[in-house]
């Protein structure tokens, strides 16, 4: 037969098991933040170094991804043309020779000037809305938070890219599929389609960049050597950069 345990005994053990679940269910129910402070302190560490670490200005970098957007795809056109290059044999440069890289360098620079001047004194008023929707596109950068080296940055890459792309690859293309110039015109005409613009001041960007497009094939197609065109487009692109970066004053340079 079971023992039987004296009235007594058994009211102590229930009661002694009802406070020890007492304190269990007060313990377990109390807020976070009756803790101690020193435990607080340790527990919002503990959750500072499990949670990933955002930059201090999130929005700016948010607000930035166009502009790396961007650099991303020239990057790309700049590893598919040289990979096409590479594979159809294309040159590069067929012979090194600064003196003579250095003389298209400049002629095609003054070149792209003369240009420029041409489409202001012939088409002023799309001059003036091109010049003006170029400020507001760096405007719009500058506002999110990009920097005035982040758009030497974006100069360089598309210059890169853009060469390697449209000259080394797409004008070597039709120039062996048909003739040179036919490769020099093409690639003109796909590089002014690649760079259209709203409005008025759109149809003289695109006939500019069909003109600028011929300047950069002829110097490719007369050097042998990409790297005047790549030179002449990068100082252009940062001159049309710095020019509408430096609208409010030379602090916007940071």
């Amino acid at each position: 037969m079971r023992r039987r345990v004296p009235r007594g005994k058994r009211s102590l053990k229930e009661s002694g098991v009802s406070v020890v679940k007492k304190m269990a269910a007060r313990e377990k129910n109390s807020n976070l933040s009756a803790r101690p402070p020193r435990l607080q302190r340790a527990g919002e560490f503990a959750q500072a170094r499990i949670r990933p670490r955002l930059p201090v200005q999130y929005g700016a970098v948010k607000n930035a991804s166009p502009l790396l957007l961007i650099v991303s795809l020239e990057l790309l056109l700049a590893l598919l043309g040289a990979s096409w290059m590479l594979l159809a044999k294309y040159p590069f440069l067929r012979q090194a020779d600064p003196w003579r890289d250095t003389v298209y360098f400049l002629g095609g620079y003054l070149a792209l000037l003369g240009l420029e001047r041409a489409a202001e004194t012939l088409a002023p008023s799309a001059f003036m809305q091109l010049d003006s929707l170029m400020r507001s596109v760096i405007a719009a950068l500058r506002e999110a938070g990009v920097s005035y080296n982040a758009t030497l940055l974006l100069a360089a890459v598309s210059a890169l890219g853009e060469e390697f792309w449209f000259r080394g690859a797409i004008q070597n293309f039709f120039a062996h599929a048909f003739s040179p110039s036919f490769g020099l015109a093409s690639q003109a005409l796909l590089f002014a389609l690649a760079h259209p613009a709203p409005g008025k001041s759109g149809r003289l960007y695109m006939a500019w960049a069909f003109l600028a497009g011929l300047i950069f094939g002829a110097l490719y197609l007369l050097s042998g050597s990409l790297i005047p065109g790549m030179l002449v487009h990068f100082l252009y692109n940062a001159k049309a950069f710095s020019e509408a970066y430096e609208e409010p004053g030379p602090q916007s340079r940071r």
